[in-house]
């Protein structure tokens, strides 16, 4: 079980790497609307 953990965290890693400026990007958009109202 624990020879199966080690892969978690890169996959979370590479998961948040891949999120992340989708996150940003969308964080923006929503900054700009709210500055817009």
């Amino acid at each position: 079980m624990k020879s199966q953990l080690w892969w978690l965290p890169l996959t979370w890693t590479a998961n948040l790497g891949l999120a992340m400026p989708y996150v940003v990007r969308r964080s923006k958009e929503e900054i700009k609307k709210i500055q817009n109202l």
